[in-house]
């Protein structure tokens, strides 16, 4: 499941944290943003989520398993959007190339 974040909420932190805490719940935090090194590789298992810059390097973020798929494709050309992909129990979250993006994880108490 991919969630369209509009620009007044993605770029400013105080707004961005109250809609990720209403989507994954209070203990959710996010990560400052990253750039993919380029490949392919794979999230950590305690990535619940990306927020994901479509004008960024040509890449992709992916989500895969558990019977659904999402895939946000990224690029220098492309429109200046951002989504946040919710990476669901049974799924694992892959990145292509040099997207950029924010990962969100729990926090462990």
């Amino acid at each position: 499941m991919r969630e369209y974040i509009p620009p007044e909420i993605a770029k400013h932190e105080d707004i961005l944290v109250a809609k990720i805490r209403e989507l994954f719940g209070d203990d959710a935090a996010i990560d400052p943003e990253t750039r993919s090194p380029g490949g392919y590789w794979n999230a950590d298992g305690d990535v619940c989520g990306v927020l994901v810059t479509t004008r960024s390097g040509h890449g992709a973020v992916r989500t895969i398993g558990a019977g659904e798929e999402e895939n946000v494709e990224t690029g220098p050309g492309m429109k200046s959007r951002y989504y946040i992909v919710v990476v669901k129990e049974g799924q694992s979250c892959a990145f292509l190339g040099q997207p950029s993006f924010r990962l969100i994880k729990r926090q462990k108490a």
